[in-house]
């Protein structure tokens, strides 16, 4: 069987350890376990193990939990600087806008906004996708080392990014992704957050089990 089927499969093969997956997900900080199980499930598919890890050593899943957390907002922070900006110069164009007296205001709101933050918005949008593409193997090169600095190992970090296995495996993830949230997407507020779990948990099991090979 091979790594994609096996770790789709992997969260149903215990229902209990998935359940408790979803509890611990519900809650703020908490769920920093939750997360911390899903990397632990990661480093077992570094090994070609796709069992579900067990429970045990909560405090450790914590903090690997939240040292994952940690990176991922750094690699974010680029993106939310920008997004403030760009906020501050919506809300500045709209302002000079309003003043605005003709009746094609609506028209010249929308110009103005268009080509004040164009290159600004496209900037967000291909930093995001460049950050949300390298983020999880800056957080699996940070728990194969144990250690908070490798997640900023950029060397080691493109140089795995930038390969068809990897490529191939976050376009399969990606779609994984959207389907899971769509077919739970009907269960109010719980949906959310147990599709969360299974996508993250699966994801990085994809992820986890390529890592060493590229």
């Amino acid at each position: 069987m091979g790594v994609y089927e096996q770790s789709i499969q992997r969260p149903f093969t215990n229902l209990k350890k998935l359940l408790i997956g979803f509890l611990f997900n519900i809650i703020p900080i908490v769920n920093f376990i939750a997360f911390g199980y899903i990397l632990k499930g990661a480093k077992l598919s570094m090994k070609n193990n796709f069992e579900m890890p067990s429970w045990e050593k909560k405090g450790e899943l914590f903090i690997n939990g939240f040292y994952a957390f940690l990176i991922q907002l750094i690699y974010l922070s680029p993106i939310i600087l920008l997004s403030v900006i760009l906020f501050f110069s919506v809300l500045k164009t709209f302002i000079k806008s309003i003043f605005i007296t003709r009746q094609d205001l609506l028209i010249d709101l929308v110009k103005n906004l268009v080509t004040e933050n164009l290159g600004l918005f496209i900037l967000i949008l291909m930093l995001s996708i460049i950050i949300i593409y390298i983020t999880p193997l800056a957080v699996l090169n940070f728990i194969s080392k144990n250690s908070f600095k490798h997640g900023f190992d950029f060397p080691v970090i493109f140089k795995k990014a930038f390969t068809g296995k990897y490529f191939i495996a976050f376009l399969v993830v990606l779609l994984y992704t959207f389907l899971i949230y769509f077919l739970l997407g009907f269960i109010p507020f719980l949906g959310s957050i147990i599709a969360s779990f299974i996508v993250q948990l699966t994801s990085y099991s994809v992820y986890g089990a390529i890592f060493n090979k590229i």
